[in-house]
């Protein structure tokens, strides 16, 4: 029979020794960041580094953050505000862009290392340098100095890890607001269906954790905090009453010229040129044309859509229409009118 030797009980002892005094020790090291959001438990697709480069590409070449215009962001109290009054939503589609990527990957960083991971791996992933300006808009968003200077190894301060625990997390909030236009043109496909609801905010909420680090040579322990977690949530409230009317009358204009009928009588008028006689389209089609036009002109399509607020409404014409179109529409169908009458 095989016999197993015993462990003198001297040696064991001498061996838990060992153990207890490396629990105490492990015990007693500094807290760092948690493997979780030290390497980020998801990353970002390389979609989501183009759809980030699409819209700085997008803002850059209309001429926006290829100037000192970043001053639309403000700061106060832990929130960073971004609002942005452009037509197209430029900022804003910067800052949604930019939601996924730090969703992503944004944890486990600092904001000043943030801002270095986020310029490189645009160039990498997606081939997109950021200007000057853009620089200055992204430290803007992630603020590594002044309220956020913790943010920042740079400045250190001595610490423990019951000083860590003292000073617990701190939460910072990056805020986009676009207008309702802004939100059409850009959501909006077309109106074959119009939504109840716009996308018009967007909130970016950056949780972080204070991290301890060692000196180089150990003597001293410093803090800073690290992102430990993100989270972005759209603003979606109901579609304003008097926007939603316009939509809804523009796009029974749009049904109305869309039908084959008058297609092919405004086509054939326009053949002729603009000057083009309408006598041999009404010879034609005349009760169909007459039918056509008196619904024109006694259902309001036309006034709905130009007369309500044409300083914003015109941009729905040109997106979803064409003012040219528009024009050229009416023109035909007062014209034919005119001579059924």
């Amino acid at each position: 029979m095989e016999t197993r030797a015993k462990l003198p009980s001297k040696v064991l002892s001498i061996f838990l020794s060992v153990v207890m005094a490396f629990s105490c020790v492990y015990a007693a090291l500094p807290v760092f960041v948690p493997e979780a959001f030290a390497q980020g438990e998801t990353g970002a697709e390389a979609a989501d580094w183009n759809a980030l480069a699409s819209a700085l590409r997008t803002a850059e070449s209309a001429g926006y953050m290829s100037t000192n215009d970043w001053s639309s962001v403000t700061s106060s109290g832990g929130n960073v505000t971004v609002t942005d009054g452009t037509r197209n939503g430029y900022a804003y589609n910067v800052v949604r862009a930019l939601a996924g990527v730090l969703e992503a990957e944004g944890t486990g960083k600092h904001n000043l290392e943030l801002r270095t991971y986020i310029r490189e791996k645009l160039a990498d992933e997606a081939g997109y340098d950021l200007n000057g300006y853009q620089q200055t808009f992204l430290a803007a968003l992630l603020p590594a100095d002044g309220d956020y200077g913790t943010y920042n190894p740079a400045n250190l301060w001595n610490g423990s890890a019951s000083d860590a625990a003292a000073f617990g997390a701190k939460t910072m909030t990056v805020t986009a607001t676009r207008s309702e236009e802004a939100a059409v043109l850009a959501d909006v496909e077309n109106l074959s269906s119009i939504p109840e609801t716009l996308e018009t905010g967007i909130t970016v909420t950056i949780t972080a954790e204070p991290v301890l680090t060692e000196s180089d040579n150990g003597s001293e322990t410093g803090m800073y905090y690290a992102n430990s977690a993100i989270a972005a949530e759209k603003e979606t409230p109901e579609m304003d009453a008097g926007l939603k009317a316009h939509l809804t009358a523009l796009k029974a204009y749009i049904d109305y010229v869309g039908t084959a009928a008058f297609t092919a009588g405004f086509e054939e008028y326009y053949s002729y040129g603009t000057n083009g006689s309408i006598d041999a389209l009404i010879a034609r089609t005349d009760e169909e044309l007459q039918t056509l036009v008196a619904e024109y002109l006694t259902s309001g399509l036309y006034d709905d859509v130009v007369t309500s607020d044409p300083t914003v409404d015109m941009s729905y014409i040109e997106e979803f229409l064409g003012r040219e179109n528009l024009e050229k529409q009416h023109a035909y169908v007062v014209a034919a009118g005119d001579a059924l009458t």
